[in-house]
């Protein structure tokens, strides 16, 4: 089973704001996985995935993950 750090990587785009999450389609869903991504939110304000290409159903899971803004 792969852990949370290694399915995540976060890479900071500048001081000020804004971080890149580069982590599989498959493993967005994973436990712990939303959390650290929400976790990542409220630290940088703004987050890219870049070529991630979640589906409709995955981003709309993971939505519901992360709860309610």
């Amino acid at each position: 089973m792969t852990s949370v750090l290694e399915a995540l990587q976060l890479e900071p785009i500048n001081e000020e704001i804004g971080a890149r999450i580069f982590v599989s389609a498959d493993k967005i869903l994973d436990d712990g996985v939303p959390e650290q991504i929400l976790d990542a939110l409220n630290q940088y304000g703004v987050l890219l995935f870049p070529e991630i290409h979640l589906s409709d159903e995955s981003m709309a899971s993971l939505s519901n993950r992360l709860g309610e803004m």
